[in-house]
């Protein structure tokens, strides 16, 4: 499903700087895009994401199962009570 334009996307992930082993937190992740986004080119990290629209949870979870490679969880949440 598309979201946010992946190279929007990796720009936001680049400025990370993100390191093997580190965890990212996408604390509104909406269709998962910045995570996979971020997966793809920083595979040695591990992603949560975590939504509170279960319509925009459920394509992340089939943009996640469409990516098998990504190290990304999913969860059902609200950002503000996080």
């Amino acid at each position: 499903h598309k979201g946010l334009h992946h190279a929007t996307a990796w720009g936001l992930a680049a400025t990370c700087r993100l390191r093997p082993g580190e965890v990212v937190l996408d604390p509104m992740a909406g269709k998962g895009i910045v995570l996979l986004e971020a997966a793809s080119f920083w595979p040695l990290c591990e992603y949560v994401g975590v939504e509170s629209d279960p319509e925009q949870l459920q394509r992340a979870r089939e943009n996640v199962a469409a990516n098998p490679g990504a190290r990304c969880d999913l969860l059902f949440g609200d950002a503000r009570r996080l």
